[in-house]
């Protein structure tokens, strides 16, 4: 038997060890922290799928809003009243084609959506960093 052969199989027991190890583990933790839910709270996850182009592409800036926004409010079988139940919406950290701090109009957009009487959306996006930072 070549010795890369053995090296190879000891090194796939101790993967198949570590993560036999983490997912006990994480499953023994997971069983002593008692769960809870927060009352009123009803999240919403959009994740856009956007064409790779339009991620880069400020001419897109329209089109990606209105697809954020559009998703966003969406009527489903688990949402029938789109927004108007949501407490968060939580928006993905896909690229804009733009700084979203940076456009008042975008910004403008969001805000104008009618969301109910209390959202809050939830982003991740890149600042840009000016002189003083």
């Amino acid at each position: 038997m070549a010795t890369s052969d053995v090296f190879s199989r000891a090194r796939s027991r101790v993967i198949w060890a570590v993560l036999t190890a983490l997912a006990l583990f994480g499953s023994w933790r997971l069983s002593v922290i008692p769960g809870s839910f927060v009352a009123g709270v009803e999240l919403r996850i959009m994740q856009p799928n956007l064409q790779q182009d339009s991620k880069f592409n400020y001419s897109a800036k329209a089109q990606v809003m209105s697809q954020y926004i559009g998703l966003s409010s969406k009527e489903t079988d688990l949402r029938p009243h789109g927004l108007r139940d949501v407490t968060h919406l939580i928006w993905p950290e896909s690229a804009f084609p733009f700084y979203l701090n940076s456009e008042p109009d975008a910004l403008a957009q969001i805000a104008s959506v009618k969301f109910g009487s209390r959202l809050t959306v939830l982003w991740a996006f890149d600042r840009r960093q000016g002189p003083g930072d």
